[in-house]
């Protein structure tokens, strides 16, 4: 019997310890910042359907939100070529909207790809590129079955005093969790970054939520507020995200 007891506790103690490097490995990723806070959900629900996956023909995916029925906002290094230095160019792209484990609602082909002139893909990033990190995918037909989330036109400053205090949404699909769409609830705006059209952020977000949007409700309810661009950036004392305002995009 001594031995069975034994045996019980050398095999529940395996189990703990596999369990304790699987949340480990987990909280380990960069851009969770402490306690990992990412729920999973249905992608296809009508909250969440316009955050969809711009997948790229074999290099991967990123996030990408609907704001418009032929317009998809995601971050510009998504859609880079690191092996060329340029665009891929929109017929490798694809978007698909409502996305839950390989179930979707909607998918479409890249008409043509619009991005700030002023980003450049560099090996050493700097804030200067990151502000520039956004690009527009132009649908090749309209998407008519999912409701688009509009963006919203604050600056760095506006939503620096405006988030002060109140959670935003971030939501994406992150690369570890590549089939669902995950959501952090309870983050925060944490302030702007200075002289940089940018504001920090603690959401969890990770690799493949590049591109992924930050929402707020307003008085006309739901609306992006801003892209995620990098996982983590020193900002007093933290290490934050990085998220390029609305209106920053909206004025190109």
């Amino acid at each position: 019997m001594n031995q069975l007891y034994q045996g019980m506790a050398i095999a529940l103690t395996l189990i703990s310890l596999l369990l304790s490097n699987a949340s480990n490995a987990e909280h380990s990723l960069s851009g969770i910042k402490g306690v990992d806070n990412r729920i999973r959900v249905n992608g296809a629900a009508k909250q969440w359907q316009a955050i969809g996956r711009v997948n790229k023909a074999g290099l991967g995916f990123c996030t990408g939100v609907l704001i418009a029925p032929d317009r998809v906002l995601t971050a510009a290094h998504c859609i880079w070529n690191k092996n060329t230095g340029r665009p891929i160019p929109g017929r490798y792209l694809h978007f698909v909207a409502g996305y839950h484990k390989e179930d979707y609602l909607a998918a479409r082909s890249i008409k043509q790809v619009h991005y700030s002139k002023g980003f450049v893909l560099k090996q050493e990033v700097k804030l200067g590129h990151v502000e520039n990190d956004w690009a527009m995918l132009e649908l090749k037909t309209p998407i008519t079955n999912v409701h688009p989330i509009p963006l919203a036109t604050f600056s760095s400053n506006e939503l620096a005093k405006r988030g002060r205090g109140i959670f935003i949404i971030q939501a994406g699909f992150s690369q570890d969790r590549p089939y669902i769409l995950t959501v952090h609830r309870s983050c925060q705006i944490k302030g702007r970054i200075k002289g940089k059209k940018l504001i920090a952020h603690n959401c969890d977000a990770v690799n493949g939520d590049s591109g992924s949007p930050l929402l707020m409700e307003t008085e006309q309810g739901l609306q992006v507020i801003a892209i995620h661009t990098s996982t983590h950036h020193p900002f007093k004392g933290e290490t934050l995200g990085l998220a390029i305002p609305g209106a920053s995009i909206n004025s190109r």
